[in-house]
């Protein structure tokens, strides 16, 4: 009997040493170290170099690179109305506003946020925009995520050609996927601490095509920066978070030109009549925060770098 329970004992032990060897496999060759330069290397893909970037320097949007609000002023998304008004996302102190928050306004009343893309395929009358698309390569925001439950943060990355998510959709996503590299989901009122995921959706929404990477707490992101990153190449996706690699999917990989998006959700959905209605969602409940304040997603800079192979 002592026997069978030492065995079983060890059996366990080698299972666990397995299973710590394997992801430590996973993650073995997939450091990156800054160099002075601005350029980054890759232990497994050599040396990328700085190809755009905005700073958030100045007083004002550039607009010549980002259209502001979702679509148009008072669109609907969710549970909440989108402003491109300078109220809901500014530029102030070297960073990036995207402010969230609650108006009492009679039949109006409700949430209201921003929303910025690069999208080049857009329309917008900006005499010179000329947005941001790319394909492959390091993607990465320096951020501060806003500290309220229901409410999330995004960066991500949207097809700006292709047939992804569209009735000519080629089913495994290589004509294009969503790519979100940071999403704020998981606020904890007690230590400030959260999750952020990387997720890879694919094909349409109805088939819940997708895939997530969600790592340890993040401490204090949403009171200090972080950086949130993926490395997207023909092969894979490598998600990082300050710096570290945090896992890798090999699923969905897009091979078309996609743009940036900057964004803040507010869970619930519209009515029959097209209002935005704030209600509980998978993050949480909106109405649950203090209405009073304003809660912010602060971005110091969008970085995207591509490999000198690559160029």
């Amino acid at each position: 009997m002592k026997k069978k329970i030492v065995f079983v004992i060890a059996v366990l032990l080698l299972a666990i040493v397995s299973i710590i060897s394997l992801t430590a496999c996973s993650k073995a060759g997939l450091g990156m170290i800054r160099n002075e330069d601005n350029s980054i290397m890759f232990e497994k893909y050599g040396k990328f170099n700085l190809v755009f970037s905005d700073e958030f320097e100045g007083t004002e949007i550039n607009k010549e690179i980002w259209n502001v609000g979702y679509g148009k002023e008072d669109a609907v998304r969710r549970g909440a109305y989108y402003r491109s008004t300078e109220e809901y996302a500014f530029v102030k102190d070297g960073n990036l506003t995207i402010r969230t928050k609650y108006i009492d306004d009679g039949d109006n009343s409700g949430w209201r946020t921003s929303w910025l893309d690069t999208k080049t395929k857009s329309g917008n009358s900006y005499p010179n925009f000329t947005g941001y698309s790319s394909k492959y390569g390091y993607y990465e925001v320096r951020c501060i995520a806003p500290p309220c439950e229901g409410i999330w943060s995004a960066f991500w990355l949207w097809p700006d050609e292709g047939t992804g998510f569209t009735p000519d959709d080629v089913k495994g996503g290589q004509d294009g996927a969503e790519i979100d590299i940071m999403e704020s989901a998981w606020y904890n009122k007690k230590d400030g601490s959260g999750r952020s995921q990387m997720v890879i959706h694919i094909d349409n929404y109805k088939d819940k095509s997708y895939l997530n990477l969600i790592p340890d707490r993040v401490p204090k992101m949403h009171t200090e920066f972080h950086t949130f990153g993926v490395l997207w190449s023909q092969d894979c996706y490598i998600y990082y978070i300050d710096g570290k690699p945090i896992g890798e999917l090999k699923f969905g990989v897009s091979d078309v030109k996609e743009h940036l998006i900057l964004s803040v959700e507010v869970g619930g959905k519209p009515d029959e009549n097209g209002k935005p209605v704030a209600g509980k969602d998978w993050a949480g409940n909106p109405n649950s925060n203090d209405k009073t304040k304003a809660y912010d997603f602060i971005i110091d800079y969008v970085r995207v770098y591509q490999s000198e192979v690559q160029a």
